[in-house]
């Protein structure tokens, strides 16, 4: 909405008060249904806002008592930020991006490098140290280099980095004016080439925090690159981890090629990563997002092969260009052909000339001695010979009639190769069209399956007993996983204004690129932390313009209260606030009983979880053992406590402490999905429509009470009355986010067994890391079972997560009753 259509709105005589007008526009924002249109005009909104509340300071100065409300409202508002998302790729640092507000044009560029401590540091070089004296122990006996010690031996090579005290714990802070010299500097640490030359600072990074000026950012949007599958390092994991946990979007970027020769949303996202997404409500198209670079890079001719038949919109434009090639090699053929025409032609015109003495006879003698002319001399018969010049004129229209059809058929030709050129194009277009569409395809149900077929697998954990039941599907079916096939080569290609600059034939367009799409989804995935900013502080200025008004109003104004008008009406507004209490203490047993169904079934499904963890966890020491690790590998991974990325081509993440917290966590994770994604979500918004049913009642109740002791124009009841709306916007949002302290907990369950999974295995780790001497692969796997055997590591995470329940029923009923009485205190 324009500032001259809200200009106009807030001056109709329909709008008494300010107030008035932020319900009218809000009531009116909540009918439109396109969210980036609903929450760009509420932002729209915010600023004229704030310059109403500017209007009421010199009311600020006459009225004291109006400072410390304000002073509240403003703390409220400058406490509400801007949303960050977090969007996940593969890197071996951490780099945050998000926008740089700097307006210094020397520091258009910017990032702060922040490395690993000197404390840190010794960690990881005793780990390094050791997986190269391992080998150097096991090359002894005739082994090659081992894949971990090679890994150890690159990571150590310093390159430039001579002394590292200049480097470690430090921040260093790049700043530049220009996008190809802070690319040069930033390569430099994040990149690694693997050339002795080069600084090798990555090893020693903990994390990059970029700022750039682009557009894209400027709503709030930040992008995250976590570390991949390519380098495990304790403190980039720490980092990584903390990420994790404030993420509101995924986005999984792989190669196209992988895409197709992969089922890579089964593969990428480990089963500990599901499992995690699964308890905080987070495994769906909300959530994830895939994208698929490189796709200008295709072998047409395979794409063709595989695609022709099954693809109807590329097999129609082959046929298409089939039939334009055979209709271009007709009208090729019928060119030469009035070719060949039009030379007997021109040799019979020459031959009758020549009767008539037109050619000279020594060039006619020399003519009819070859084939062509022999052949144009048989075609004259006796009467052209006694009459040349009606021959003549018989041929030469011909010729004429000849030289038309061979210029049409030229003309047609040309249009034929036109079509046949831009049919080409078509091809390369539709190939990687239809390469698109199969990725797309393919991913979408790799994502189904997946999700099916984990849900299947925790389904079955949760009571072993049962029989095995297929998974309703029908909730999975709709979450349509939203892929980007994209190419950033193109997209550049065509964005470059030199007219010299070669555009990419396949790719006509931006769109066609994918990029243009992207960043519109980019866009979408802060709209909804956006809006809630956005409503929140309309709300509070709303709030904030009342109390203000209210207290200037009631300056040395006496409402015409006698003593015992004033004292009944004290004592029936204490009456209704009671009653009030009482029924919302009433929806809050009402509710709470509900909620503790939930935890006892919660604390049931753990029971039996414990009770038979021991079995299971007996039954992952045999699948371990069956991998056949190399002694090497085993000790690597020992020496990080269980967890370890092996490099190399098998590439391979290991992590016993997910493996062994999962005993417990995969069957728990199936009631936890049961009870806190579907069950508390309604029960919570059963209890809010209640709450705001109470809250209305009691409103008018309020109202009632008042007019009957006073009169209708009794200013304070105006001021009441204006906040009834807004109260009720402010307990409605709410009420909505304590749904959030399900995911809160989940992640406070899975960090806490992880960790339970890490203590209980480091006695092991720590002794099997420094084993060594003959038959040490075979004696470290049978130690580890007799070691989780003896563990008493799952008793304590029964222990741990009941106390997280606990703590987490007792957090909901407080945090329930405190929201649900917030508004009618205020009132």
């Amino acid at each position: 909405m324009p500032p001259a259509a809200l200009a106009r709105l807030r001056s109709t005589k329909a709008f008494a008060t300010e107030n008035e007008f932020f319900q009218k526009l809000l009531s009116d924002l909540e009918t439109e249904s396109d969210p980036l249109i609903r929450t760009t005009k509420k932002e729209a909104i915010v600023e004229p806002g704030l310059i109403f509340v500017k209007r009421l300071i010199p009311l600020l100065k006459e009225n004291a008592s109006a400072l410390p409300k304000c002073a509240e409202w403003l703390q409220k508002i400058n406490k509400s930020v801007v949303p960050s998302n977090c969007m996940r790729a593969c890197t071996s640092v951490v780099v945050e991006i998000r926008f740089n507000d700097s307006t210094n044009t020397e520091e258009k560029y910017a990032a702060d490098v922040h490395y690993i401590t000197t404390q840190e540091w010794a960690l990881e070089f005793e780990t390094l140290k050791r997986d190269i004296m391992d080998d150097l122990e096991d090359d002894a006996l005739g082994d090659d280099q081992s894949i971990e010690a090679k890994t150890a031996s690159d990571k150590l090579k310093l390159g430039k980095v001579r002394d590292l005290s200049t480097i470690l714990g430090q921040t260093v802070m790049i700043r530049e004016s220009t996008a190809k010299s802070f690319s040069q500097k930033i390569n430099d640490i994040i990149g690694s080439t693997g050339e002795e030359d080069q600084a090798a600072c990555w090893p020693f990074v903990q994390v990059v925090k970029v700022r750039l000026k682009a557009p894209i950012l400027q709503n709030g949007l930040v992008l995250v690159d976590l570390p991949g599958q390519g380098d495990y390092n304790v403190a980039r994991a720490r980092v990584s981890e903390s990420y994790i946990r404030k993420l509101n979007h995924i986005w999984v970027v792989a190669k196209i090629d992988r895409a197709v020769d992969e089922s890579i949303t089964r593969n990428l996202l480990g089963s500990n990563f599901k499992r995690q997404l699964l308890m905080e409500d987070k495994y769906n198209n909300d959530f994830l997002a895939f994208i698929a670079t490189h796709i200008d890079n295709v072998d047409y001719n395979n794409v063709i092969q595989q695609q022709q038949g099954k693809d109807k919109l590329l097999t129609d434009v082959l046929n298409k260009q089939k039939q334009q090639k055979l209709a271009l090699a007709d009208c090729a053929k019928q060119r030469r052909a009035l070719q060949n025409g039009l030379k007997k032609v021109n040799a019979d015109i020459k031959s009758i000339k020549g009767l008539q003495g037109d050619v000279p006879s020594q060039t006619l003698h020399g003519k009819r001695k070859r084939n062509d002319m022999a052949e144009a001399t048989d075609s004259i018969n006796e009467s052209s010979l006694h009459n040349p010049s009606s021959r003549l004129e018989i041929i030469q229209e011909q010729r004429k009639n000849m030289l038309e059809e061979k210029g049409t058929a030229v003309k047609r030709e040309g249009e034929l190769k036109a079509n046949v050129e831009t049919l080409r194009i078509q091809v390369m277009m539709e190939c990687i069209s239809a390469r698109n569409r199969f990725v797309q395809n393919r991913l979408q149900h790799d994502f189904e399956s997946g999700l099916t077929e984990y849900k299947q697998k925790v389904s079955q954990s949760r009571d072993d007993e049962s029989p095995k039941v297929p998974v309703v599907t029908k909730d999975i079916r709709r979450c349509n996983l939203r892929t980007f096939c994209v190419s950033s080569m193109a997209y550049e290609s065509l964005q470059k204004k030199k007219a010299w600059s070669k555009k990419p034939e396949a790719f006509p367009t931006l769109d066609s690129t994918q990029i243009p799409q992207l960043q519109n989804f980019a866009k979408q995935c802060t709209l909804a932390r956006r809006e809630r900013i956005a409503s929140d502080l309309i709300t509070q200025l709303g709030l904030m313009y009342v109390d203000i008004k209210a207290s200037a109003e009631s300056k040395n104004e006496t409402h015409g209260l006698s003593e015992d008008q004033r004292v009944e009406l004290l004592s029936l507004l204490i009456q209704k606030f009671k009653m009030h209490e009482l029924a919302i203490q009433q929806l809050q047993n009402d509710t709470k009983s509900e909620l503790h169904l939930c935890t006892d079934e919660l604390l049931s499904t753990l029971a039996k979880a414990v009770s038979r963890a021991p079995g299971k966890a007996a039954k992952l020491c045999e699948r371990m053992k069956s991998q056949k690790l190399p002694p090497h590998t085993w000790k690597a991974i020992c020496a990080r406590n269980g967890v370890y990325i092996s490099s190399g081509k098998n590439q391979k993440r290991h992590n016993w402490q997910e493996y062994f917290a999962s005993v417990v966590l995969v069957p728990f994770t199936a009631a936890w999905d049961e009870s806190v994604n579907k069950t508390i979500p309604k029960v919570l918004q059963r209890h809010r429509a209640n709450v705001l049913e109470e809250f209305s009642i009691y409103a008018d109740d309020i109202k009632d009470t008042v007019e009957l002791i006073c009169n209708p124009e009794y200013k304070p009841l105006q001021g009441i009355l204006e906040q009834v709306s807004l109260l009720k916007n402010e307990a409605n949002i709410h009420l909505f986010d304590i749904r959030k302290l399900g995911w809160k907990h989940a992640q406070e369950i899975s960090i806490e067994t992880t960790r339970l999974a890490a203590i209980g295995l480091k006695p092991y780790t720590s002794k099997m890391s420094k084993e060594t001497g003959k038959g040490v692969g075979k004696r470290m796997k049978d130690l580890l079972s007799d070691h989780i055997e003896k563990t008493s590591m799952y008793v304590n995470m029964d222990q741990n997560i009941r106390n997280i329940l606990e703590k987490k029923k007792h957090e909901l009923s407080h945090k329930l009753l405190e929201t649900s009485m917030k508004a009618s205190r205020k009132l």
